[in-house]
């Protein structure tokens, strides 16, 4: 039987072309941790909505990026079409548990697959990191999808999609053993919703705390907020997008990158220059890290959360420690 071969990126996609050439291998490619990732819409739909928002957020050309999410989902579409086998390649953090539970859910709804048309190969460390020899063996133990993966899968993806974050908070004391990571990588995801105070998602914690001592490069503040992660899943793109609106006004909390954010055009030299560019924490950023000053209140919310849009006006906290949801 031909096999699709599905996994998170480029990188990875490139380390099983390796191995499993000449079968295809479709990138997934969707940061979908960031940005909007509504309930009510189909594959299609959502996909045309992500490229949107990627394109504007990034700076990237907005015909090609919706162009690249059309090619996408018609390769899958084709192949579920032709009775191709698919072979899932997944790694254990949060961006790669959200597109499972992605793919997973729409293999459950929209197609009526066999037993073992479909197969899942789940990594418990980052794919790229695997030797070969390892990356091989990961492949020969895919063990065909279940029927409690894909119910699992499809609750997970709805509470993820859904206006408020109840239900994620719901799944975090679920029993998710059926997907073993998936459980901290909706914890992890629930910790970017603001504290009870000072109103912080843990990225922005983890970067105020590393620029209290004094200011750092903003590549070597990235390497530091990647090292404090449990399971690191956040790419230098979406990081300094994040940086970005941290020092933007009103009442910036940083300061020292340039304004407009990373710079995605201009070759290595205008990337190398950005990532020295030394980032500083302001006297509002010190009193947000001290306590003295909810960030909610200092700068406000415009962020979503999968399908939760968080406003001023309409917003939840999550207190880690107490693993307690509540509103405004």
């Amino acid at each position: 039987m031909p096999r699709l071969h599905v996994t998170n990126g480029d990188a990875a996609a490139a380390r099983i072309t390796a191995l499993v050439a000449p079968e295809p291998v479709l990138p997934w490619r969707d940061t979908l941790h960031d940005g909007p990732v509504p309930d009510g819409l189909g594959l299609e739909e959502l996909s045309a909505a992500r490229a949107r928002y990627l394109a504007e957020r990034y700076r990237l050309d907005p015909e090609r990026t919706q162009g690249e999410f059309r090619s996408r989902d018609r390769r899958l579409r084709d192949a579920l079409g032709q009775g191709v086998e698919l072979v899932l390649w997944f790694e254990h953090d949060l961006h790669d548990q959200l597109q499972l539970i992605q793919l997973l859910d729409l293999l459950g709804r929209e197609a009526s697959l066999p037993d073992e048309r479909v197969r899942l190969a789940q990594a418990d460390t980052f794919l790229t990191e695997l030797e070969p020899v390892a990356l091989g063996e990961l492949g020969s133990r895919a063990a065909p999808v279940r029927p409690d993966q894909l119910e699992l899968a499809a609750a997970a993806w709805a509470a993820f999609r859904a206006p408020t974050p109840e239900g994620l908070a719901r799944l975090s004391e679920a029993d998710t053993a059926a997907l073993p990571w998936l459980a901290p990588a909706v914890a992890r995801l629930l910790e970017e919703l603001p504290t009870d105070y000072p109103g912080l998602s843990a990225t922005e914690r983890y970067i105020l705390e590393e620029l209290g001592p004094g200011p750092l490069p903003a590549g070597e503040l990235h390497a530091r907020y990647r090292a404090r992660e449990r399971i690191p899943f956040l790419g230098d793109w979406p990081f300094f997008a994040g940086l970005d609106e941290l020092a933007a006004e009103p009442l910036p909390l940083v300061a020292g990158p340039p304004l407009g954010g990373f710079p995605f055009e201009g070759g290595e030299a205008s990337r190398a220059a950005y990532l020295g560019t030394e980032v500083r924490i302001t006297h509002d950023g010190g009193l947000v890290r001290e306590g003295r000053l909810d960030r909610t209140a200092a700068k406000p919310l415009d962020r979503w959360l999968g399908g939760t849009h968080l406003t001023n006006d309409d917003f939840w906290r999550w207190e880690p420690a107490t693993a307690t949801l509540r509103r405004g």
